[in-house]
């Protein structure tokens, strides 16, 4: 990785726990994002009009599991950007991404994308947000 990682995400394969307290049966962690992670049900996600609704960009063409990858892939080797996989019971089920880093002054945007419909309203995405920030 040619940027400096916070020492929280220190390793590809360093996870780190997240305690919902509102879906509290249900382990999660964030992790480093790479394209081997990607399937089918992440690809159905952002081609799932529900879903892409709250997605702050519109694509062309629906997205494809190589199309995908390459994402991951670029979002990986680029040294103003970090993407990762939330894991709810060690399957993917949504991504958030800090993007246009500046490590001096420790400012970056942030996307969060729950693609699994099914914990949606389960306070994930603010787990998620508190944990990053």
């Amino acid at each position: 990785m040619s940027h400096p990682l916070p020492d929280l995400f220190s390793g590809q394969d360093s996870k780190v726990a997240l305690k919902n307290d509102c879906d509290p049966d249900k382990k999660g962690f964030l992790r480093l994002l790479t394209a081997v992670d990607v399937n089918l049900d992440y690809v159905s996600g952002l081609n799932d009009e529900e879903v892409r609704r709250w997605i702050s960009f519109t694509r062309a063409q629906p997205a494809s599991l190589d199309g995908v990858r390459r994402y991951v892939d670029i979002n990986y080797a680029d040294p103003s950007a970090l993407l990762f996989g939330l894991f709810v019971e060690d399957i993917l089920r949504g991504t958030v991404r800090l993007h246009d880093i500046d490590f001096l002054s420790k400012c970056a945007s942030v996307g969060i994308l729950i693609f699994d419909k099914s914990i949606w309203g389960k306070s994930w995405g603010f787990v998620i947000l508190v944990k990053v920030v």
